[in-house]
């Protein structure tokens, strides 16, 4: 029983270090778990590779498709994605409070000026 690294493994099928990884961390490789590498035997590699093979030619069948489409014409560019405009309403004050409880004084907002309640002073607001 020989055993090997990820890296060891990954040059063995010639396929990412990542995939064989993704394949130990999913069960579908016979390893060990040590607390720095994953050992795997390389017996179990033989299935790794025959379903890694399915996949290229699944893939390579699905580009080779899509580039038949597209010569034909039958696929036409994404579409932009539609924005929505957002607007953003301020609510300006419609009145102005000075004091508190039984003191309190209001007055209301016109345009954006106003007097001070309890003073008289003019209050302009800024937008």
């Amino acid at each position: 029983m020989e055993l090997l690294t990820a890296r060891q493994a990954a040059e063995l099928l010639r396929c990412s270090q990542q995939a064989i990884l993704r394949a130990c961390h999913q069960g579908l490789l016979d390893a060990i778990r040590t607390p720095h590498a994953w050992l795997i035997q390389r017996e179990s590699l033989a299935q790794l590779a025959q379903r890694l093979a399915k996949l290229e030619v699944v893939r390579r069948s699905r580009s080779e498709r899509m580039r038949r489409l597209w010569q034909q014409g039958r696929l036409r560019r994404a579409r932009p994605k539609s924005t929505k405009q957002v607007v953003i309403i301020e609510r300006r004050p419609k009145f102005i409070v000075v004091g508190q409880g039984v003191y309190e004084r209001t007055m209301p907002v016109v345009g954006n000026q106003t007097h001070c309640p309890s003073c008289g002073s003019l209050l302009v607001l800024k937008d």
